[in-house]
Protein backbone atom coordinates (compact mmCIF):
# COMPACT_ATOMS: atom_id res chain seq x y z
CA UNK A 1 0.00 0.00 0.00
CA UNK A 2 1.06 3.74 -0.61
CA UNK A 3 2.47 5.50 2.06
CA UNK A 4 0.37 7.98 1.71
CA UNK A 5 -2.57 5.97 1.16
CA UNK A 6 -4.11 7.77 4.13
CA UNK A 7 -3.83 11.31 3.68
CA UNK A 8 -7.28 12.42 2.26
CA UNK A 9 -5.90 15.75 0.12
CA UNK A 10 -3.78 13.58 -1.86
CA UNK A 11 -3.35 9.74 -3.57
CA UNK A 12 0.17 10.15 -5.88
CA UNK A 13 3.37 8.35 -5.58
CA UNK A 14 6.09 10.49 -5.72
CA UNK A 15 6.55 9.42 -9.49
CA UNK A 16 3.06 10.94 -10.13
CA UNK A 17 3.02 13.61 -8.12
CA UNK A 18 6.69 14.75 -9.50
CA UNK A 19 8.34 14.73 -12.49
CA UNK A 20 11.46 15.83 -14.28
CA UNK A 21 11.58 17.83 -17.13
CA UNK A 22 14.85 16.92 -18.22
CA UNK A 23 15.43 19.95 -21.14
CA UNK A 24 14.94 22.31 -17.83
CA UNK A 25 15.93 20.89 -14.96
CA UNK A 26 13.01 21.53 -12.94
CA UNK A 27 10.29 18.98 -10.80
CA UNK A 28 6.62 20.21 -11.78
CA UNK A 29 3.83 19.15 -9.59
CA UNK A 30 1.52 17.32 -11.56
CA UNK A 31 -1.17 18.45 -9.34
CA UNK A 32 -0.45 21.88 -9.05
CA UNK A 33 0.69 22.39 -12.91
CA UNK A 34 3.74 24.26 -11.66
CA UNK A 35 7.15 24.24 -11.00
CA UNK A 36 8.76 23.63 -7.46
CA UNK A 37 11.34 25.77 -6.26
CA UNK A 38 14.54 22.88 -5.49
CA UNK A 39 14.56 24.87 -2.18
CA UNK A 40 10.87 24.48 -1.71
CA UNK A 41 9.65 21.19 -2.45
CA UNK A 42 9.63 19.96 1.43
CA UNK A 43 7.80 23.19 2.10
CA UNK A 44 5.54 22.37 -0.97
CA UNK A 45 4.61 19.05 0.37
CA UNK A 46 3.54 20.33 3.64
CA UNK A 47 1.54 23.52 3.03
CA UNK A 48 0.01 22.69 -0.41
CA UNK A 49 -0.50 18.54 -0.19
CA UNK A 50 -0.56 18.32 3.70
CA UNK A 51 1.76 16.07 3.69
CA UNK A 52 3.25 14.97 7.10
CA UNK A 53 6.77 15.06 7.88
CA UNK A 54 6.85 11.06 8.51
CA UNK A 55 5.01 10.72 4.97
CA UNK A 56 7.30 12.86 3.23
CA UNK A 57 10.35 10.79 3.05
CA UNK A 58 9.96 8.41 0.19
CA UNK A 59 9.25 11.88 -1.86
CA UNK A 60 12.46 13.79 -0.85
CA UNK A 61 13.65 10.78 -1.40
CA UNK A 62 12.66 10.28 -5.43
CA UNK A 63 13.82 14.50 -5.69
CA UNK A 64 17.25 13.84 -4.44
CA UNK A 65 18.42 11.59 -7.67
CA UNK A 66 17.33 14.63 -10.00
CA UNK A 67 19.91 17.34 -11.27
CA UNK A 68 17.71 20.53 -10.85
CA UNK A 69 18.68 23.85 -11.85
CA UNK A 70 19.26 26.82 -10.14
CA UNK A 71 16.45 29.22 -9.96
CA UNK A 72 17.90 31.82 -11.53
CA UNK A 73 18.30 30.08 -14.56
CA UNK A 74 15.05 28.71 -15.17
CA UNK A 75 13.23 31.82 -14.94
CA UNK A 76 15.92 33.35 -17.64
CA UNK A 77 15.70 30.38 -20.02
CA UNK A 78 13.82 30.78 -23.19
CA UNK A 79 12.29 27.16 -23.74
CA UNK A 80 13.34 26.07 -27.45
CA UNK A 81 9.93 23.89 -27.94
CA UNK A 82 6.16 25.66 -26.70
CA UNK A 83 4.54 24.49 -25.10
CA UNK A 84 6.31 22.71 -22.00
CA UNK A 85 5.04 19.54 -21.20
CA UNK A 86 2.71 19.34 -18.05
CA UNK A 87 2.31 23.12 -17.55
CA UNK A 88 -1.27 25.09 -18.38
CA UNK A 89 -1.10 27.01 -21.50
CA UNK A 90 -3.16 30.30 -20.94
CA UNK A 91 -4.85 32.77 -22.97
CA UNK A 92 -2.52 36.43 -22.38
CA UNK A 93 -1.32 38.99 -24.47
CA UNK A 94 2.35 40.12 -25.96
CA UNK A 95 3.57 43.60 -27.19
CA UNK A 96 4.58 43.53 -30.64
CA UNK A 97 6.47 46.73 -30.34
CA UNK A 98 9.96 46.73 -32.27
CA UNK A 99 12.41 44.88 -29.40
CA UNK A 100 10.12 44.64 -26.90
CA UNK A 101 9.15 41.04 -25.38
CA UNK A 102 6.61 42.31 -22.73
CA UNK A 103 3.77 39.41 -22.16
CA UNK A 104 1.03 39.47 -19.55
CA UNK A 105 -2.72 38.31 -19.19
CA UNK A 106 -4.97 40.98 -19.12
CA UNK A 107 -5.60 44.38 -21.63
CA UNK A 108 -5.50 46.63 -18.67
CA UNK A 109 -1.72 45.53 -17.76
CA UNK A 110 -1.00 45.47 -21.35
CA UNK A 111 -2.08 49.17 -21.70
CA UNK A 112 -0.42 49.82 -18.62
CA UNK A 113 2.86 48.35 -19.72
CA UNK A 114 2.66 50.91 -23.16
CA UNK A 115 2.30 53.65 -21.23
CA UNK A 116 4.81 53.24 -18.91
CA UNK A 117 7.28 52.06 -21.17
CA UNK A 118 6.27 53.66 -25.34
CA UNK A 119 4.91 56.56 -23.53
CA UNK A 120 1.66 55.80 -25.60
CA UNK A 121 -1.92 54.02 -25.04
CA UNK A 122 -1.65 50.99 -26.57
CA UNK A 123 -3.89 49.43 -29.28
CA UNK A 124 -5.44 46.18 -29.42
CA UNK A 125 -4.47 43.51 -32.55
CA UNK A 126 -2.25 46.49 -33.66
CA UNK A 127 0.47 47.29 -30.75
CA UNK A 128 -0.29 43.93 -28.81
CA UNK A 129 -2.11 40.34 -29.67
CA UNK A 130 -3.33 37.53 -27.98
CA UNK A 131 -0.74 34.69 -27.11
CA UNK A 132 -0.41 31.56 -25.69
CA UNK A 133 1.52 31.89 -22.93
CA UNK A 134 3.45 29.21 -19.95
CA UNK A 135 5.15 29.80 -16.62
CA UNK A 136 7.51 27.50 -14.52
CA UNK A 137 7.14 29.23 -11.84
CA UNK A 138 3.62 31.02 -9.63
CA UNK A 139 3.56 34.42 -7.19
CA UNK A 140 6.66 36.27 -6.96
CA UNK A 141 8.79 34.10 -9.44
CA UNK A 142 6.17 34.58 -12.04
CA UNK A 143 8.18 34.82 -15.73
CA UNK A 144 5.82 34.46 -18.73
CA UNK A 145 6.84 32.98 -22.09
CA UNK A 146 5.27 31.82 -25.31
CA UNK A 147 6.74 30.67 -28.55
CA UNK A 148 8.72 32.27 -31.18
CA UNK A 149 9.88 36.14 -31.28
CA UNK A 150 6.85 38.31 -32.85
CA UNK A 151 9.82 39.21 -35.59
CA UNK A 152 10.40 36.44 -36.71
CA UNK A 153 6.11 35.99 -36.83
CA UNK A 154 5.70 39.13 -38.58
CA UNK A 155 8.25 38.49 -41.52
CA UNK A 156 7.06 35.16 -42.42
CA UNK A 157 3.54 37.08 -42.05
CA UNK A 158 4.83 39.84 -44.09
CA UNK A 159 5.73 37.84 -47.07
CA UNK A 160 2.86 35.89 -47.44
CA UNK A 161 1.34 39.32 -47.77
CA UNK A 162 3.32 40.50 -50.41
CA UNK A 163 2.69 36.85 -52.63
CA UNK A 164 -1.00 37.28 -52.29
CA UNK A 165 -0.96 41.21 -52.83
CA UNK A 166 0.62 40.10 -56.20
CA UNK A 167 -1.54 37.34 -56.75
CA UNK A 168 -4.91 39.25 -56.39
CA UNK A 169 -3.42 41.53 -58.92
CA UNK A 170 -2.33 39.35 -61.62
CA UNK A 171 -6.29 37.43 -60.82
CA UNK A 172 -7.32 41.34 -61.12
CA UNK A 173 -5.68 42.06 -64.29
CA UNK A 174 -5.97 38.48 -66.13
CA UNK A 175 -9.57 38.58 -65.90
CA UNK A 176 -10.93 42.07 -66.09
CA UNK A 177 -12.76 41.86 -63.32
CA UNK A 178 -13.16 42.16 -59.27
CA UNK A 179 -14.17 39.20 -59.10
CA UNK A 180 -11.69 37.30 -57.14
CA UNK A 181 -11.66 33.29 -57.25
CA UNK A 182 -12.37 31.73 -53.93
CA UNK A 183 -8.83 30.60 -52.19
CA UNK A 184 -7.54 27.19 -52.34
CA UNK A 185 -9.42 25.57 -55.02
CA UNK A 186 -6.54 23.69 -56.81
CA UNK A 187 -3.89 21.17 -55.90
CA UNK A 188 -0.87 23.68 -56.92
CA UNK A 189 -0.46 27.11 -57.07
CA UNK A 190 -0.67 30.39 -54.94
CA UNK A 191 -3.46 30.56 -52.26
CA UNK A 192 -5.66 33.13 -51.07
CA UNK A 193 -6.37 33.53 -47.06
CA UNK A 194 -9.26 34.87 -45.63
CA UNK A 195 -8.68 36.39 -42.14
CA UNK A 196 -9.90 33.42 -40.09
CA UNK A 197 -7.45 31.27 -42.39
CA UNK A 198 -4.91 33.78 -41.85
CA UNK A 199 -5.25 34.13 -37.96
CA UNK A 200 -4.67 30.50 -37.92
CA UNK A 201 -1.55 30.22 -40.31
CA UNK A 202 -0.33 33.53 -37.80
CA UNK A 203 -0.99 30.68 -34.82
CA UNK A 204 0.96 27.92 -36.79
CA UNK A 205 4.35 29.85 -37.36
CA UNK A 206 3.97 31.35 -33.56
CA UNK A 207 2.83 28.10 -31.44
CA UNK A 208 1.50 25.15 -33.52
CA UNK A 209 4.72 24.82 -35.25
CA UNK A 210 7.38 24.47 -32.51
CA UNK A 211 5.38 22.15 -30.46
CA UNK A 212 5.41 19.03 -33.30
CA UNK A 213 8.86 20.03 -34.10
CA UNK A 214 11.43 16.68 -33.39
CA UNK A 215 14.01 18.83 -32.36
CA UNK A 216 15.24 21.94 -32.00
CA UNK A 217 16.78 21.30 -35.99
CA UNK A 218 13.47 20.90 -37.29
CA UNK A 219 11.69 23.84 -35.67
CA UNK A 220 12.83 26.13 -38.58
CA UNK A 221 11.29 23.65 -41.08
CA UNK A 222 8.09 23.47 -39.57
CA UNK A 223 7.74 27.29 -38.68
CA UNK A 224 9.27 28.31 -42.04
CA UNK A 225 9.37 26.08 -44.61
CA UNK A 226 6.44 24.18 -44.45
CA UNK A 227 4.49 28.26 -44.39
CA UNK A 228 6.59 27.95 -47.75
CA UNK A 229 5.45 25.17 -49.14
CA UNK A 230 1.68 25.33 -48.22
CA UNK A 231 1.53 28.70 -50.36
CA UNK A 232 2.35 26.81 -53.34
CA UNK A 233 0.17 23.16 -52.88
CA UNK A 234 -3.16 24.34 -51.22
CA UNK A 235 -3.42 20.89 -49.94
CA UNK A 236 -0.92 21.40 -47.56
CA UNK A 237 -2.09 24.38 -46.88
CA UNK A 238 -5.37 22.69 -45.67
CA UNK A 239 -3.31 20.23 -43.99
CA UNK A 240 -1.60 22.99 -41.71
CA UNK A 241 -4.31 25.08 -40.71
CA UNK A 242 -6.25 22.16 -39.75
CA UNK A 243 -3.57 21.34 -37.67
CA UNK A 244 -3.46 24.72 -36.43
CA UNK A 245 -7.03 24.76 -35.54
CA UNK A 246 -7.20 21.28 -33.62
CA UNK A 247 -3.86 22.66 -31.86
CA UNK A 248 -6.09 25.87 -30.88
CA UNK A 249 -8.83 24.14 -30.11
CA UNK A 250 -6.88 22.01 -27.69
CA UNK A 251 -5.25 25.15 -25.95
CA UNK A 252 -8.41 27.21 -25.79
CA UNK A 253 -11.69 24.69 -24.65
CA UNK A 254 -14.23 27.58 -24.44
CA UNK A 255 -13.81 27.98 -28.28
CA UNK A 256 -13.05 24.03 -28.81
CA UNK A 257 -16.20 23.41 -30.98
CA UNK A 258 -15.52 26.73 -33.31
CA UNK A 259 -11.83 25.87 -34.11
CA UNK A 260 -12.76 21.84 -34.57
CA UNK A 261 -15.54 22.64 -37.39
CA UNK A 262 -12.72 24.71 -38.56
CA UNK A 263 -10.36 22.12 -38.32
CA UNK A 264 -12.82 19.09 -40.05
CA UNK A 265 -13.59 21.89 -42.99
CA UNK A 266 -9.95 21.89 -44.03
CA UNK A 267 -9.68 18.30 -43.57
CA UNK A 268 -12.55 17.25 -45.54
CA UNK A 269 -11.22 20.25 -48.38
CA UNK A 270 -7.55 18.64 -48.16
CA UNK A 271 -8.22 15.28 -48.57
CA UNK A 272 -9.65 15.21 -51.81
CA UNK A 273 -6.69 17.41 -53.60
CA UNK A 274 -4.22 15.23 -51.73
CA UNK A 275 -5.58 12.13 -53.34
CA UNK A 276 -5.17 14.02 -57.00
CA UNK A 277 -1.79 15.31 -56.04
CA UNK A 278 -0.36 11.54 -55.27
CA UNK A 279 -2.17 10.62 -58.80
CA UNK A 280 1.07 11.97 -60.10
CA UNK A 281 4.23 12.44 -57.37
CA UNK A 282 7.03 14.27 -59.32
CA UNK A 283 9.89 16.15 -58.22
CA UNK A 284 8.03 19.49 -57.67
CA UNK A 285 5.20 18.10 -55.04
CA UNK A 286 6.99 15.54 -53.38
CA UNK A 287 8.38 17.70 -50.31
CA UNK A 288 4.57 18.83 -50.01
CA UNK A 289 2.71 14.65 -50.24
CA UNK A 290 5.51 14.31 -47.75
CA UNK A 291 4.89 16.97 -45.13
CA UNK A 292 1.17 16.20 -45.80
CA UNK A 293 1.54 12.32 -44.85
CA UNK A 294 3.09 12.99 -41.57
CA UNK A 295 0.55 15.82 -40.71
CA UNK A 296 -2.03 13.99 -41.56
CA UNK A 297 -0.85 11.51 -38.90
CA UNK A 298 -0.74 14.45 -36.35
CA UNK A 299 -4.59 15.90 -37.32
CA UNK A 300 -6.02 12.02 -36.92
CA UNK A 301 -4.57 12.07 -33.54
CA UNK A 302 -5.98 14.48 -32.58
CA UNK A 303 -9.06 15.25 -34.21
CA UNK A 304 -12.14 14.23 -31.55
CA UNK A 305 -13.38 11.60 -34.16
CA UNK A 306 -10.69 9.72 -33.45
CA UNK A 307 -10.23 9.52 -29.88
CA UNK A 308 -11.20 6.13 -29.69
CA UNK A 309 -10.29 3.85 -32.82
CA UNK A 310 -7.44 5.26 -34.28
CA UNK A 311 -6.50 1.90 -35.82
CA UNK A 312 -9.77 0.58 -36.04
CA UNK A 313 -11.86 1.54 -39.05
CA UNK A 314 -15.23 2.32 -36.99
CA UNK A 315 -17.52 2.01 -40.07
CA UNK A 316 -18.79 -1.67 -40.36
CA UNK A 317 -20.10 -0.51 -44.32
CA UNK A 318 -16.76 1.14 -44.58
CA UNK A 319 -14.49 -1.11 -47.56
CA UNK A 320 -11.44 0.22 -46.14
CA UNK A 321 -9.23 -2.25 -43.83
CA UNK A 322 -7.37 0.51 -42.23
CA UNK A 323 -7.82 4.24 -41.17
CA UNK A 324 -6.92 6.83 -43.73
CA UNK A 325 -4.12 7.94 -41.91
CA UNK A 326 -2.26 5.13 -42.16
CA UNK A 327 -3.82 4.54 -45.74
CA UNK A 328 -2.17 7.62 -47.12
CA UNK A 329 0.96 7.48 -45.07
CA UNK A 330 2.04 3.85 -46.20
CA UNK A 331 1.03 4.63 -49.94
CA UNK A 332 2.05 8.39 -49.75
CA UNK A 333 5.33 6.62 -48.83
CA UNK A 334 5.47 3.88 -51.20
CA UNK A 335 5.08 6.66 -54.25
CA UNK A 336 7.50 8.55 -52.96
CA UNK A 337 10.40 5.90 -52.99
CA UNK A 338 11.70 7.10 -56.31
CA UNK A 339 12.36 10.68 -54.87
CA UNK A 340 13.38 9.85 -51.32
CA UNK A 341 17.14 10.78 -52.57
CA UNK A 342 15.79 13.67 -53.72
CA UNK A 343 13.04 14.56 -50.23
CA UNK A 344 16.50 13.75 -48.14
CA UNK A 345 18.39 16.31 -50.10
CA UNK A 346 15.89 19.26 -50.20
CA UNK A 347 14.08 21.09 -47.16
CA UNK A 348 12.07 18.48 -45.52
CA UNK A 349 15.23 16.37 -45.63
CA UNK A 350 15.17 15.82 -41.75
CA UNK A 351 11.70 14.49 -42.08
CA UNK A 352 12.43 11.63 -44.59
CA UNK A 353 15.47 10.56 -42.65
CA UNK A 354 13.83 9.82 -39.61
CA UNK A 355 12.00 7.12 -41.02
CA UNK A 356 15.66 5.48 -41.87
CA UNK A 357 17.33 6.31 -38.73
CA UNK A 358 18.36 2.68 -37.42
CA UNK A 359 17.29 1.00 -34.06
CA UNK A 360 19.67 -0.75 -31.88
CA UNK A 361 17.91 -3.51 -30.29
CA UNK A 362 20.34 -5.97 -29.42
CA UNK A 363 20.19 -5.32 -25.39
CA UNK A 364 16.40 -5.73 -25.91
CA UNK A 365 15.89 -9.41 -26.93
CA UNK A 366 12.28 -9.95 -28.75
CA UNK A 367 12.27 -13.37 -27.57
CA UNK A 368 10.25 -12.95 -23.63
CA UNK A 369 7.90 -11.12 -25.32
CA UNK A 370 7.09 -13.42 -28.15
CA UNK A 371 6.56 -16.05 -25.89
CA UNK A 372 4.45 -14.14 -23.69
CA UNK A 373 2.46 -13.01 -25.92
CA UNK A 374 2.15 -16.33 -28.49
CA UNK A 375 1.00 -18.01 -25.20
CA UNK A 376 -2.09 -16.58 -26.09
CA UNK A 377 -3.30 -18.44 -29.01
CA UNK A 378 -6.80 -20.14 -28.84
CA UNK A 379 -7.48 -23.01 -30.20
CA UNK A 380 -10.78 -22.06 -31.35
CA UNK A 381 -8.87 -19.79 -33.87
CA UNK A 382 -8.53 -21.15 -37.24
CA UNK A 383 -5.26 -21.97 -38.46
CA UNK A 384 -5.15 -18.49 -40.47
CA UNK A 385 -6.02 -16.50 -37.82
CA UNK A 386 -3.37 -18.25 -35.42
CA UNK A 387 -0.57 -17.79 -38.59
CA UNK A 388 -1.65 -14.18 -38.73
CA UNK A 389 -1.54 -13.33 -34.64
CA UNK A 390 1.68 -15.23 -34.48
CA UNK A 391 3.62 -13.09 -37.34
CA UNK A 392 1.76 -10.09 -35.92
CA UNK A 393 2.94 -10.92 -32.31
CA UNK A 394 6.48 -11.13 -33.43
CA UNK A 395 6.28 -7.34 -35.00
CA UNK A 396 5.04 -5.80 -31.85
CA UNK A 397 7.92 -7.89 -29.76
CA UNK A 398 10.09 -5.89 -32.38
CA UNK A 399 8.19 -2.45 -31.68
CA UNK A 400 8.34 -3.12 -27.59
CA UNK A 401 12.30 -3.64 -28.30
CA UNK A 402 12.54 -0.86 -30.34
CA UNK A 403 10.48 1.32 -27.69
CA UNK A 404 12.87 0.06 -24.95
CA UNK A 405 16.31 1.07 -26.97
CA UNK A 406 14.93 4.53 -28.19
CA UNK A 407 13.54 5.48 -24.12
CA UNK A 408 12.22 8.71 -23.71
CA UNK A 409 13.50 9.45 -26.94
CA UNK A 410 10.81 7.99 -28.74
CA UNK A 411 8.77 10.23 -31.48
CA UNK A 412 5.74 9.93 -32.97
CA UNK A 413 7.16 8.44 -36.14
CA UNK A 414 9.06 6.01 -34.51
CA UNK A 415 6.34 4.68 -33.04
CA UNK A 416 4.32 4.17 -35.93
CA UNK A 417 7.31 2.98 -38.28
CA UNK A 418 7.84 0.44 -35.63
CA UNK A 419 4.26 -1.28 -35.91
CA UNK A 420 1.60 0.16 -37.79
CA UNK A 421 3.50 0.95 -41.15
CA UNK A 422 4.31 -3.04 -41.12
CA UNK A 423 0.94 -4.28 -40.44
CA UNK A 424 0.00 -6.83 -42.73
CA UNK A 425 -3.69 -6.61 -44.62
CA UNK A 426 -4.46 -10.30 -42.97
CA UNK A 427 -3.71 -8.74 -39.76
CA UNK A 428 -5.89 -5.24 -40.80
CA UNK A 429 -8.83 -7.54 -41.96
CA UNK A 430 -9.12 -9.23 -38.16
CA UNK A 431 -8.92 -6.08 -36.77
CA UNK A 432 -12.27 -4.79 -38.77
CA UNK A 433 -13.46 -7.49 -37.71
CA UNK A 434 -12.73 -6.57 -34.23
CA UNK A 435 -11.62 -10.40 -33.77
CA UNK A 436 -10.32 -10.95 -30.08
CA UNK A 437 -6.59 -11.84 -31.46
CA UNK A 438 -6.40 -8.69 -33.75
CA UNK A 439 -7.97 -6.50 -30.28
CA UNK A 440 -5.48 -7.73 -27.81
CA UNK A 441 -2.20 -7.65 -30.05
CA UNK A 442 -3.75 -3.26 -30.40
CA UNK A 443 -4.45 -3.37 -26.64
CA UNK A 444 -0.74 -4.20 -25.93
CA UNK A 445 0.78 -1.46 -28.85
CA UNK A 446 -1.17 1.10 -26.25
CA UNK A 447 1.21 0.51 -24.21
CA UNK A 448 4.16 2.01 -26.85
CA UNK A 449 1.35 4.45 -27.69
CA UNK A 450 1.48 5.72 -23.51
CA UNK A 451 4.72 7.26 -24.37
CA UNK A 452 3.35 9.58 -27.09
CA UNK A 453 1.14 11.29 -24.27
CA UNK A 454 3.05 13.92 -23.85
CA UNK A 455 1.89 15.51 -27.06
CA UNK A 456 -0.64 17.74 -27.13
CA UNK A 457 -2.33 15.89 -29.97
CA UNK A 458 -1.93 12.59 -27.95
CA UNK A 459 -3.21 13.35 -24.77
CA UNK A 460 -5.24 10.74 -23.23
CA UNK A 461 -5.67 9.13 -26.73
CA UNK A 462 -3.95 5.43 -25.63
CA UNK A 463 -6.16 5.33 -22.91
CA UNK A 464 -9.05 6.09 -24.52
CA UNK A 465 -7.74 3.35 -27.50
CA UNK A 466 -7.51 0.96 -24.73
CA UNK A 467 -11.34 1.87 -23.34
CA UNK A 468 -12.73 1.15 -26.56
CA UNK A 469 -11.01 -1.83 -27.20
CA UNK A 470 -12.20 -3.51 -23.90
CA UNK A 471 -15.36 -2.38 -24.82
CA UNK A 472 -14.96 -4.54 -27.94
CA UNK A 473 -13.92 -7.56 -26.13
CA UNK A 474 -15.94 -10.30 -24.42
CA UNK A 475 -15.39 -10.16 -20.39
CA UNK A 476 -13.55 -13.64 -20.99
CA UNK A 477 -10.82 -11.58 -22.77
CA UNK A 478 -9.67 -9.36 -20.22
CA UNK A 479 -7.81 -11.24 -18.34
CA UNK A 480 -5.39 -11.11 -21.71
CA UNK A 481 -4.95 -7.67 -21.52
CA UNK A 482 -4.24 -6.88 -17.88
CA UNK A 483 -1.09 -5.89 -18.56
CA UNK A 484 -1.92 -2.74 -20.79
CA UNK A 485 -4.57 -1.91 -18.77
CA UNK A 486 -2.49 -1.47 -15.86
CA UNK A 487 0.23 -0.02 -17.85
CA UNK A 488 -2.12 3.17 -19.94
CA UNK A 489 -4.35 3.14 -17.02
CA UNK A 490 -7.70 3.04 -19.11
CA UNK A 491 -10.61 3.67 -17.15
CA UNK A 492 -11.83 0.90 -14.91
CA UNK A 493 -15.58 1.23 -15.37
CA UNK A 494 -14.91 0.00 -19.45
CA UNK A 495 -13.14 -3.54 -18.34
CA UNK A 496 -13.53 -6.38 -15.62
CA UNK A 497 -10.53 -8.94 -15.52
CA UNK A 498 -11.88 -12.63 -14.33
CA UNK A 499 -9.01 -13.69 -12.21
CA UNK A 500 -10.20 -17.29 -12.29
CA UNK A 501 -9.88 -17.55 -15.57
CA UNK A 502 -7.00 -20.13 -16.11
CA UNK A 503 -5.44 -19.20 -19.34
CA UNK A 504 -2.42 -17.30 -18.17
CA UNK A 505 -2.45 -18.05 -14.77
CA UNK A 506 1.00 -18.26 -13.13
CA UNK A 507 2.26 -16.49 -16.42
CA UNK A 508 5.55 -14.49 -16.12
CA UNK A 509 5.33 -11.01 -18.05
CA UNK A 510 8.60 -9.97 -19.55
CA UNK A 511 10.97 -9.28 -16.71
CA UNK A 512 9.54 -11.52 -14.13
CA UNK A 513 6.54 -9.97 -12.92
CA UNK A 514 3.35 -12.33 -12.54
CA UNK A 515 0.67 -11.67 -14.40
CA UNK A 516 -1.79 -13.46 -12.56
Amino acid sequence: MSSIANQPSLNATPEELLQYLTDYRVLVCTSCRYAIQPAAIARHLKEIHSIKRGHRKPYMEYVEKFDLSDLEEVIACKPSKFPVPLLPVQEGLRCTHDGCSHLCMTDKRMKSHWLSVHHRRGEANVDFQSAPLQTFFKGNLLRYFTGISIKEVNQTLANFKCTQERQVTENFQSSGTKTIQPPMQTTNGPVLLGDSDKALLYFWISNTSASIALNNGTVRMWQVVVPQLAHQFSFLMHSVLACAALHSAYLNPRRCQEFTIQARNHQDQGLPLFRAAIVNVTEDNCDAVHLFAHLLVINSFASNQQDQCLLIVAEPENTDVMPAWLHFLRNGCSMLCHLWDKLEAGPVGALASAWEIPIDISAHPIQPLVNYLVAMTQDEWSDDTRNIYRGTAIELARAFSCMNALGDAITTWDAVRIWPMRLSIAYMELLKQKHPSALILLAHYCIVLKRLELNWYFEDRAASLLSTISHHLDVKWHSFIQWPLEEVGARKEAWTVDFSTPALTGFYLPGGRRLL
